[in-house]
């Protein structure tokens, strides 16, 4: 950000400003599940400090499909989804 132009300064800051005025926070418990569609929505999380004693934070990568959806860009659909597996829908 150092180096980049004052117009661009400004659209991040204002990006910034209304991911901060529309963001919901969501807290989990142990067990509990949140997924979130990358195409509509922005997500992160704040900042810890492991402690490594059983009780940090660590999440799991999965990636769902929804039948009939358009796919992603080929450069998307190609990432290598460490170790995927397709799986049938539970009816």
């Amino acid at each position: 950000m150092d180096q980049a132009s004052a117009e661009h300064r400004a659209a991040y800051g204002r990006l910034a400003d209304e991911l901060a005025r529309v963001s919901v926070a969501v807290t989990l418990a142990p067990g509990d599940i949140l997924v979130l569609d990358n195409d509509l929505v922005v997500h992160g999380r704040v900042p810890f400090t492991a402690r490594y004693d059983g009780t940090d934070r660590w999440l799991k990568r999965s990636s769902v499909r929804v039948p009939g959806r358009r796919t992603r860009p080929p450069a998307e659909r190609s990432e290598h989804g460490y170790g995927q597996a397709a799986l049938a829908a539970y009816r």
